[in-house]
């Protein structure tokens, strides 16, 4: 992570960690695997068959999920950088698109 600082204002250029595509993974999967529990039930009427179904169905869209998560972040395609990675001049103001003065 890249840090600039200049008159108590920073500003970070964030990566997103292993981990966090992970439990982002995790979530959404918990999420996902409720849903394809609750067709399969509606479909076949028995919890076990349902539940062998979602279990199946879950470990196999989360591992195709964290590959593609980690294939996109190192992509740069669509990604823009929202300031200058260089540090600013001594005494500079440093101003950011997104904060705005008065």
């Amino acid at each position: 992570m890249f840090t600039i600082k200049q008159n108590h204002f920073s500003m970070h250029v964030l990566q997103e960690s292993k981990f966090r595509s992970l439990v982002k993974g995790v979530t959404y999967r918990l999420l996902a695997t409720f849903a394809t529990f609750s067709v399969a039930f509606v479909f076949t009427g028995n919890v076990s068959t349902s539940i062998k179904v979602g279990l199946i169905d879950s470990v196999v869209k989360f591992v195709i999920y964290y590959l593609n998560e980690r294939g996109w972040n190192q992509i740069s395609w669509g990604r823009e950088v929202a300031a200058p990675l260089t540090a600013p001049a001594a005494g500079q103001q440093v101003k950011h698109p997104s904060i705005h003065s008065s």
